[in-house]
């Protein structure tokens, strides 16, 4: 019988975290909210063909056009190491976001990179997705699966994985 109660509570718990996180995610994504945010792609670290180190941090600013759906402008900084090779790279990118249901932020962007090491610049179409966490009205955390197809024939697709921290106001 403990075990029902205890599982009935954290039922409940769920049912009621999941029921603020939407009026919060509701109430952010609203026409003519502005949303700034710190990113990170490739959560950090990690190892390119196990060869390499690669980190990459930005900031991305958008207004959302309408409800749920906004437009984002984002730059960054990528630094690649490996034996005898050694990037740093400015990034940028433009694109669309659109939170699905109010918590699956879909997003579709050019972006793009340029700095030592490389030749010719890197220019990509990048789509990703993934969920949405409201832990108040003003402020999400958004863990995500980035695709990056590379329109440079001398570049390859990237998968990674992404996380954003946003400030909407």
């Amino acid at each position: 019988m403990k075990n029902v109660f205890l599982m009935f509570v954290m039922f409940m718990s769920l049912m009621l975290t999941a029921q603020s996180n939407l009026q919060n995610a509701n109430l952010a994504t609203t026409k003519g909210t502005y949303v700034l945010g710190l990113k990170s792609s490739n959560l950090g670290f990690s190892t390119v063909d196990g060869q390499g180190t690669s980190v990459d941090v930005g900031i991305n600013a958008g207004y959302f056009v309408a409800s749920r759906t906004a437009i984002l402008l984002s730059t960054g900084y990528n630094a690649y190491v490996s034996e005898g090779y050694n990037v740093n790279a400015w990034t940028y990118s433009a694109g669309v976001k659109h939170y699905l249901g109010a918590v699956i932020p879909v997003q579709v962007d050019w972006n793009g990179a340029t700095g030592n090491g490389i030749s010719p610049n890197v220019s990509a179409i990048g789509v990703q997705a993934g969920y949405a966490w409201f832990p108040y009205s003003n402020f999400s955390i958004e863990p995500a699966v980035r695709y990056n197809m590379s329109l440079n024939e001398s570049y390859d697709n990237v998968l990674s994985g992404a996380v954003g921290f946003n400030y909407f106001f």
